[in-house]
């Protein structure tokens, strides 16, 4: 039996409708890795997330952000790791 947890929303990873994927599932642009991290810091700054769990969903989408994904490769990855880590310093 599966446990499924019922009424979040806040889940940035290509399936919040504020932070729609672009092309094919999953990250594929720095534009979307980008709207995920201002989405984070939005929701931060409005008091729907504690600076806690801001930090752990930076730290899942960094970790998304893996050297063998095709789409990040070089220096689009370095690129992509440092746009998480600007946004991950505004907390």
């Amino acid at each position: 039996m599966s446990r499924r947890r019922r009424g979040r929303r806040n889940v940035y990873l290509g399936t919040d409708p504020r932070v729609p994927d672009i092309n094919k599932p999953g990250l594929d642009s720095l534009t979307e890795v980008g709207r995920i991290c201002e989405a984070i810091i939005e929701d931060y700054q409005s008091g729907k997330i504690s600076k806690k769990t801001a930090s752990g969903r930076f730290a899942r989408l960094h970790n998304t952000i893996i050297p063998r994904d095709s789409d990040f490769k070089g220096e689009k990855r370095r690129r992509a790791l440092k746009i998480v880590e600007k946004y991950w310093d505004m907390l």
